[in-house]
């Protein structure tokens, strides 16, 4: 697992450097250490921190630079990482992949990530969202 900031100075990462980790963990703080991954107060979390997690953790075209140690920064990349795929769409695993190696070169890890944290169920070779936030 990599750190959010491996060595350097306080900075948001590589994305973004002119945000702090303090003003980045005081706009995502409301989730609570300890808590699964399923419980609504870390959704909630994510969903005040999108914005941040987009400038911190993705690059201009939209791929993943890396991905957070911090269990309430991976839930809010792995639940804009989900928006990628339509809820109630049935994925072949090819298709699924195919999507996930256009953000990140360890695909494998994002998928089975997505399968971990609820934001995607498998069965019989088809893949489907199952959580994270929906745009209106």
């Amino acid at each position: 697992m990599e750190s959010d900031n491996a060595g350097g100075p306080a900075v948001a990462g590589p994305g973004n450097p002119d945000i702090s980790a303090a003003d980045f963990d005081r706009a995502a703080s409301g989730g609570n250490r300890g808590q699964t991954a399923n419980d609504a107060e870390f959704l909630r979390a994510a969903q005040r921190s999108r914005d941040l997690v987009l400038l911190r953790y993705f690059d201009s075209d939209g791929r993943l630079i890396t991905m957070p140690a911090k269990q309430s920064r991976k839930l809010a990349v792995l639940d804009i990482v989900a928006g990628r795929f339509i809820p109630g769409v049935h994925y072949s695993e090819t298709e699924v992949n195919r999507e996930l190696i256009g953000l990140h070169q360890d695909y494998v890890t994002l998928r089975r990530a997505l399968i971990d944290f609820g934001l995607m169920d498998r069965a019989g070779g088809e893949y489907w969202r199952s959580g994270g936030s929906v745009e209106l």
